[in-house]
């Protein structure tokens, strides 16, 4: 049970660290004074003294004023100690300390170990944006792909659609065609059935005309040979 609250109170103090190192608090308020900035970090250079002054902590220039109060509990400032500061950030950019709270010597170690996981905490959500980026990419190249082959197959249906109706047209044309060729032999032939049922006809009439010729000359010639006889 001990274990268990002292790893909760542990879990707590790197959550605490990670995200004040991972984003330093600037926060200001309207009206009410001037933007501070909260950071923990190593002192780098002070003057000889540890007195006010220009101080390197973290990176960071920061000036240490009269009014600066320094918490010493865990030992003094100086060059080497890890301390918490709490700056006022000036019209000018600069920072001038509030208060510089030396820390106790483990919590380097646990400051560190926190920003290593929040350095890793950035670069696996940097990962994972990229590689949600590179999935959103893939998918849309993947859509992209898909509608050029859908577009691909339409018209190629549409093509061959067109090319169907042309063949189609063509045979209708072919066809109507062939009935028309058909139509006409099939109308010469009765006009020409037509003409030789007419010749037909002429010549048996002649026919007909020359038997009635040749009778009626016989008739007569018989009828001359009579009156001859007779008389």
């Amino acid at each position: 049970m001990r274990r268990s609250r002292w790893l909760l109170t542990l879990g707590l103090v790197l959550a605490t660290c990670v995200s004040m190192l991972a984003a330093p608090l600037a926060a200001s308020a309207a009206g009410k004074g001037p933007a501070r900035l909260v950071f923990f970090g190593e002192v780098e250079s002070c003057p000889l003294d540890g007195g006010p002054g220009l101080w390197s902590i973290g990176g960071r220039e920061v000036t240490v004023a009269e009014t600066t109060r320094f918490v010493e509990t865990w030992g003094e400032a100086g060059v080497g100690a890890f301390v918490l500061v709490n700056a006022r950030v000036l019209e000018d950019g600069t920072l001038e300390a509030a208060l510089i709270h030396v820390q106790p010597p483990f919590f380097r170690s646990i400051c560190r170990f926190g920003r290593t996981v929040a350095q890793q905490v950035a670069f696996r959500q940097r990962g994972g944006a990229q590689s949600q980026e590179r999935t959103q990419a893939q998918t849309r190249d993947h859509l992209r792909t898909q509608e050029q082959t859908q577009t691909r197959l339409q018209l190629q249906d549409q093509t061959r659609s067109q090319e169907q109706d042309r063949a189609r047209t063509q045979t209708q044309l072919q066809l109507r065609d062939q009935s028309c060729l058909q139509d006409q032999a099939r109308t010469q032939a009765q006009q020409q059935l037509q003409d030789q049922t007419r010749s037909m006809t002429q010549d048996s009439a002649s026919l007909q005309s020359q038997i009635h010729e040749e009778e009626r000359t016989r008739t007569e010639t018989r009828a001359g040979a009579r009156q001859g006889n007779s008389g």
